[in-house]
């Protein structure tokens, strides 16, 4: 499938910008302390690549208080995973239910067996039958594609940005503070914005919401679920860090003033005319 292939560019480039940081902690190693500064660099290399590819997951996972959902499903989530999962001989990702104030949703999996859903309470009481099932589709094809591979390795990547500001996600940041967020932003904005664009490459969110049009015949419904996100999204003053935006189907920050250089989804109005051939629905 042309979402699989694109997919799979998205994240060789991932790795192959992985790869270029590696050689090159080796190789700042070995210039400052020869052998010595050799073995240090490989582990910096080993720390890194554990943070990345499992703490980076749970990070994500992390980002706002959830319970797993188990037993009582008013939504008949379980029931429509599990007809995807059975069709494309898939497991089950794990679903987690946020009652935070964030109406959006993302998929959280390094591989097929490891795989998460992460759904706003909120979002999901609001939606109808066929929007939501709209929306577990386009969340489980990320999964299925292996789409989240790539947003999970340059969120990681991008969080070493803002390390001075890391755990601040889970804060009401102080007016001072949230000042010099969006000051250190705009400073490292142009070194965000490449790394993030040389990763997810054109169509890299277009192409799963064509694919969720395929697999439910309903653009109608799809284009519907993103209006409401967009629209939740612009009440909501949430608290996370730019380098986590892109993981979301929708942005979550207000897409003005500085934020506006982190808004890695296409815009809404873009997104929805492709879908149901007219902006507004």
């Amino acid at each position: 499938m042309l979402s699989a292939v694109i997919s799979s560019k998205a994240s060789q480039r991932s790795y192959f910008l992985l790869t270029l940081l590696f050689a090159a902690l080796l190789l700042s190693g070995y210039q400052i302390a020869g052998r010595t500064g050799l073995i240090w660099g490989f582990l910096a290399v080993l720390i890194f690549h554990w943070i990345t590819f499992f703490y980076g997951d749970q990070k994500l996972l992390n980002l706002f208080p959830c319970r797993k959902l188990e037993g009582q499903d008013p939504w008949g989530i379980s029931e429509h995973l599990h007809a995807l999962s059975y069709n494309f001989r898939l497991p089950v990702p794990q679903v987690f239910i946020t009652e935070a104030k964030v109406s959006n949703a993302y998929s959280v999996a390094r591989n097929h067996n490891h795989s998460s859903i992460v759904l706003s309470s909120h979002l999901l009481q609001n939606l109808t039958d066929e929007e939501r099932k709209a929306l577990l589709t386009y969340l489980f094809v990320q999964i299925r594609d292996l789409k989240t591979v790539s947003l999970s390795l340059s969120s990681s990547l991008l969080s070493f940005l803002w390390l001075p500001f890391y755990g601040l996600s889970s804060l009401a940041p102080s007016k001072p503070l949230a000042f010099l967020l969006k000051l250190w932003s705009v400073l490292i904005a142009p070194i965000a914005v490449l790394t993030r664009s040389f990763i997810l490459i054109n169509d890299f969110y277009t192409e799963t919401d064509e694919e969720v049009v395929r697999l439910t015949e309903n653009p109608e419904a799809w284009a519907r679920a993103l209006l409401k996100i967009h629209s939740y999204a612009q009440a909501q003053d949430i608290s996370i860090l730019p380098c986590f935006s892109h993981i979301f189907v929708v942005n979550p920050l207000t897409p003005t003033k500085w934020s506006r250089y982190f808004q890695a989804q296409p815009r809404i109005e873009k997104r929805i005319q492709r879908l149901a051939g007219r902006y507004p629905i």
